[in-house]
C-alpha cells in the first residue's frame, strides 16, 4: 500500500494544498488537506478511476461519497463482475529515487 501523497496542485487557476491517495478501489483520489479557512477539514476536490471500474456509477460531486451500481454489487446467490475485484486496484509503488533516499 501506498501512503497518501502531500502535493500543491493548481485546480481552476488556484493552488490547493492537496492530499492524493492512489486508493485500491481504483481512484486517484484529489483532495483538499484544509487549513485555517476550511478549519483545517479535508475536502473532497475529486476523483478519477486509474484502472477499468464499474463498481460505481458516479462520485458524489461535493462529498466524494460513491453511489455503488447494483448491476455489479455483489450479492448471495447471484454471479457478479465488479471492477475493481476484491483485490483492489493496484496501488503505485515509490518512485525508483524515493527508494533510494527514502
Amino acid at each position: 500500500m501506498s501512503p497518501p501523497i502531500l502535493v500543491d496542485y493548481q485546480r481552476n487557476g488556484r493552488t490547493v494544498k492537496g492530499l492524493i491517495d492512489v486508493a485500491r478501489d481504483g481512484y486517484l483520489w484529489f483532495l483538499d488537506r484544509g487549513d485555517a479557512t476550511t478549519g483545517g477539514r479535508i475536502k473532497f476536490i475529486d476523483g478519477k478511476p486509474y484502472v477499468y471500474q464499474n463498481a460505481f456509477k458516479r462520485l458524489d460531486p461535493e462529498t466524494g461519497k460513491p453511489e455503488l451500481d447494483p448491476a455489479h454489487t455483489p450479492t448471495t446467490g447471484k454471479t457478479t463482475d465488479f471492477c475493481p475485484n476484491n483485490h483492489g486496484g493496484k496501488n503505485w509503488p515509490l518512485s525508483p529515487s524515493a527508494r533510494k533516499h527514502g
